[in-house]
């Protein structure tokens, strides 16, 4: 738990205690303390993370400043939980491949556009495809994103959908997309 950490100069430190047995992190990132450098850092030293929950992280706005640790990371992800995460998401989800991710929460509360919010959604169907079990909080404003998922993630056995904003109605078309997942 490294909710009460307030510099990065501990990061080395608490990856070389945890890295023999950490295998699920939740980072709590009230200030940019943790950014995407110190996650590098818990990565590289801790590979035995399959679980990862973020809050409040930035993920800045350059595909470039995503690290080979980062990536690496991402990549042995089997469940991700993304919460009021800021900066462009879909570009991260974009340039990080993550073949084993199974299962998705993506909680989001930030003054985004509605148009950006589904975007983020379709890049994560049309980039991780595997996924069992996805769980969507958000402002929707259109279902059609339903649609995207639906149909890049065909394993899905598990879909919740919950409108922090004023609610949408699913159309017959919605509902008959997601009866047609085989499980």
């Amino acid at each position: 738990d490294l909710e009460n950490v307030r510099g990065k100069e501990y990061i080395p430190l608490i990856a070389r205690v945890v890295a023999p047995t950490l295998s699920s992190l939740a980072l709590f990132v009230e200030e940019s303390v943790i950014g995407c450098e110190a996650l590098g850092i818990l990565f590289e030293k801790c590979d035995g993370i399959l679980c990862l929950q973020l809050e409040y992280f930035d993920f800045g706005e350059d595909a470039s400043d995503i690290s080979r640790n980062i990536k690496e990371g991402f990549g042995r992800l089997s469940q991700l939980n993304l919460m009021h995460c800021r900066g462009d998401i879909r570009m991260f989800f974009e340039s990080t491949p993550i073949p084993n991710l199974q299962t998705l929460r993506y909680y989001s509360t930030e003054a985004r556009e509605a148009t950006e919010e589904e975007e983020i959604i379709s890049s994560f169907a049309s980039n991780y495809r595997n996924l069992i079990n996805v769980k969507i909080f958000t402002d929707f404003k259109t279902s059609s994103f339903i649609l995207k998922i639906v149909e890049r993630c065909r394993d899905l056995e598990s879909l919740s959908l919950q409108d922090s904003g004023d609610t949408v109605v699913l159309e017959k078309s919605d509902i008959r997309a997601i009866a047609s997942l085989p499980r």
